[in-house]
């Protein structure tokens, strides 16, 4: 009879469980990626921004052009302020992905090393119930022969 894990389906159940909660932690992983990208994109607008706007000051410029570089600038930064929350709430995410993940696989590696456990007491379970059965034998081939002699 081969060995059969008594609590098969729930180990197959928190494997699942793992697989779910390592798409879990990825999917807010490349959101907080995204978002990351979408914050040293702005940087970097706001940088190029800040280059021409000066560079067009020493030229000269009129009062709407300033104006209008300096709403445009402070639009961008709040964009900016607006984006840093988003990645530190999406930090959070990842780290409460990356928690979850690792209950569950304290969950599944809980049964799989009772599964081991259990797989080991079954072979020497078996190992002994074959010993037995040869040792029968044994005995009694001897004993057979005895008879005989």
């Amino acid at each position: 009879m081969p060995f059969r894990f008594r609590f098969r389906v729930l180990l197959q159940h928190r494997q699942y469980l793992v697989r779910k909660a390592q798409i879990g932690l990825a999917t807010v992983q490349l959101r907080h990626d995204q978002i990351a990208a979408r914050k040293s994109e702005l940087q970097r607008q706001i940088e190029q921004h800040i280059r021409l706007w000066e560079e067009r000051q020493k030229n000269g410029m009129h009062i709407a052009e300033y104006i209008a570089f300096d709403d445009y600038l402070k639009r961008l930064e709040q964009h900016l302020l607006e984006t840093d929350s988003e990645l530190k709430r999406a930090a959070i995410e990842v780290e409460k992905a990356k928690k979850v993940l690792i209950e569950r696989e304290k969950d599944s590696k809980i049964l799989d090393t009772l599964q081991d456990t259990e797989k080991e007491a079954y072979r020497y379970f078996q190992m002994k119930k074959e010993q037995k059965g040869m040792d029968e034998v044994a005995t009694f081939q001897e004993f057979h022969h005895d008879d005989k002699g």
